[in-house]
């Protein structure tokens, strides 16, 4: 098994548009959100070729239930650290 280590895990959101107009006001036509940080990246990369895997990443605030959970839901092996302060999004 691979273990990874990620000291500063993140939550990428990603917004769509169907053009930009330079000056105006962009409208997202969509959006998504992603668990991401180099070790998770790697953990992911990792797990998409058929190796064993462990992801350990400090979790905290809302955004950091929500990548912990999101990597729950992919079937990700991971130990959160709970931490005082939310992650980075």
């Amino acid at each position: 098994m691979i273990v990874t280590l990620t000291p500063n895990p993140s939550l990428d959101r990603t917004l769509a548009v169907d053009q930009l107009f330079p000056g105006a006001v962009q409208r997202a036509s969509s959006g998504w959100s992603e668990p991401s940080g180099k070790g998770v990246n790697v953990t992911l990369a990792l797990r998409a070729h058929g190796f064993p895997t462990r992801a350990v990443l400090p979790v905290g605030g809302p955004d950091g239930t929500r990548l912990a959970a999101m990597l729950d839901e992919a079937g990700i092996d991971h130990v959160s650290v709970p931490i005082a302060g939310n992650i980075r999004s």
